[in-house]
């Protein structure tokens, strides 16, 4: 990944959650408070990934690739098909097109190599594959809620006293 990509990534990231993820001067950068927090987190979401990908490897003859595609709206549009069992529900809590979901779900089968939902059934059901990739997204979308409710109390934080002491 190039110097530029990652100023990109890293620049968007931040007008997303609204933080600076460095202090930058001219003796180089260095993490906020927040960065702190939000590269915590990546880091335990990569980790819940390579996991993800470890496991899915187990139904494919090639190790499957999350990492370079995975994308929180990919998990958030599997999770909420499970949780309304219907990718039309699904589509419509989430605002956009039921082909766009549908497009979601395949692009990562595509990506896996793997089956994500059973399509014999009238509701919607997971293979084992796509369990797997359930706990594992369930795992890092509350790991994504748990770092913006983090920033959000370091943003609120007024002040106060710190006594230290026996």
């Amino acid at each position: 990944m190039s110097q530029s990509t990652v100023s990109r990534t890293l620049a968007a990231a931040e007008e997303s959650l609204g933080i600076s993820v460095f202090r930058r001067g001219w003796s180089g950068a260095g993490p906020t408070s927040e960065g702190e927090i939000v590269a915590t987190s990546c880091s335990k979401a990569l980790s819940l990934i390579r996991n993800a990908e470890l496991q899915l490897g187990e139904f494919s003859d090639q190790t499957p690739r999350l990492s370079p595609y995975l994308e929180w709206r990919h998990l958030n549009a599997i999770n909420l098909v499970v949780k309304f069992g219907s990718v039309t529900t699904a589509a419509n809590h989430l605002k956009i097109s039921q082909p766009a979901v549908s497009l979601h779900v395949q692009n990562l089968e595509k990506q896996l190599n793997v089956p994500i939902f059973d399509r014999g059934t009238r509701r919607v059901m997971f293979t084992e594959e796509g369990d797997i990739l359930l706990r594992y997204g369930s795992r890092i979308l509350s790991l994504c809620d748990e770092t913006c409710r983090a920033i959000e109390d370091l943003r609120n934080l007024q002040g106060g006293t710190l006594i230290v002491g026996a």
